[in-house]
């Protein structure tokens, strides 16, 4: 299951659980649980978005003509 669809179905149960008729103690537990399991997540899904963001950005194309010329030049100024 991905992260969209469990963040919507802990979305769609933290909406639901005033109404199902749980104790208080019950109810605010299940309330905080939901919430760090939303936020985790969350950030784990921006993480990983951050992370392939940047291995694309970094890539060199194999196709570009300048890849070559790009490593020499680096190569020589160490």
């Amino acid at each position: 299951m991905s992260k969209n669809i469990l963040i919507v179905l802990l979305g769609l149960f933290v909406a639901l659980v005033p109404f199902l008729g749980f104790p208080g103690s019950w109810k605010t537990f299940l309330l905080v649980v939901s919430g760090l399991l939303i936020a985790f997540l969350s950030f784990a899904k921006m993480a990983h978005r951050r992370r392939t963001l940047y291995e694309k950005m970094n890539q060199i194309p194999h196709n570009d003509p300048h890849r070559d010329r790009d490593i020499h030049i680096h190569e020589r100024s160490e």
